[in-house]
């Protein structure tokens, strides 16, 4: 029986994880799989006196993993180990930082907010003057996005309608990576999510939030079935294809001129949209498993 892990950070497991995991589980079982629910911090790899990878305390190497976690490193050394990872390594690495998102996807014809990443400030240091945050003012306009590369659930998505607002913010994250973005007032409170599984578009959701300018579920927001018309189901299916992912939720905005990206997730929550659209990511994300590791990946 061919054995596979689904991995999740021991120090992060909320309800909702928890439940996809499960139906995951359950999902990877019907199909014939052997599967451990592992926590990350169990998985003990490291570099012998060779610097050969080695796993520690007997684990007995999986065919593969569905990493359900934002440690990049350890997917990577899993990797190395000769593990197949969904997703793979890099993607989580690139779809957890959304400035290494933007510019991954950058120069392929994909609409996105205007973007201005921040340089790294290191913590001894501080800035004397305001001519960044006034540089970032003059190039968006108020009001503006500020989003910090890390965070999921729209808690690390703020918004600065003035330039104090804007200082405050700059000097709060300062020494973290963040970057700003212009600000689509067209789709305040509203974005859409699109989920692809193996290259392919499977179902979508609009999100709507009449109390938060961020559409989010977890904030508030609520999810509508929606039907993607051929060029929307093309560029998601080209934002995954560039990642080379097996499984992402791509979110969008809704601008007056068309869909413009808002941020790529590799590991995005999908009991929301399989209860608004009846779609079974689960399954759908199991059978895409089966087909790759049965025909050796």
């Amino acid at each position: 029986m061919k054995k596979g892990w689904i991995v999740y950070n021991a120090f992060c497991y909320v309800e909702s994880t928890a439940k996809c995991i499960q139906r995951l589980y359950d999902a990877l079982t019907k199909k014939g799989f052997e599967i451990s629910i592992v926590k990350h911090s169990d998985i003990k790899l490291c570099f012998d006196n060779e610097g050969d990878i080695s796993p520690l305390l007997g684990l007995e190497k999986p065919l593969f993993c569905i990493y359900w976690d934002k440690d990049a490193l350890l997917a990577h050394m899993l990797e190395k180990w000769g593990v197949r990872v969904f997703n793979k390594a890099k993607v989580l690495e690139i779809c957890d930082n959304k400035g290494k998102a933007f510019f991954a996807l950058s120069n392929n014809g994909i609409a996105m907010p205007k973007t201005i990443i921040s340089p790294l400030v290191y913590p001894a240091n501080s800035e004397e003057n305001d001519i960044f945050a006034q540089y970032v003012a003059d190039t968006l306009g108020f009001p503006l996005i500020v989003k910090e590369s890390y965070g999921s659930f729209g808690a690390q998505v703020h918004i600065a309608e003035d330039f104090s607002k804007l200082k405050e913010l700059r000097k709060k994250l300062l020494h973290n990576h963040h970057l700003y973005q212009q600000y689509i007032k067209n789709s305040k409170g509203k974005d859409l999510r699109v989920f692809v599984i193996g290259g392919e578009p499977i179902c979508a959701m609009m999100r709507n939030n009449d109390k938060d300018f961020r559409a989010n579920i977890e904030l508030g927001g609520k999810g509508t079935p929606y039907t993607l018309n051929k060029n929307q189901a093309n560029l998601a299916e080209k934002i995954s294809n560039i990642l080379g992912a097996d499984f992402v939720g791509v979110d969008f905005l809704f601008d007056i001129e068309g869909l413009k990206l808002c941020e790529v997730n590799a590991n995005a929550h999908f009991l929301g949209i399989e209860a608004v659209t009846g779609v079974n990511i689960a399954d759908t994300y199991a059978q895409h498993i089966f087909n790759t590791v049965t025909n050796g990946f």
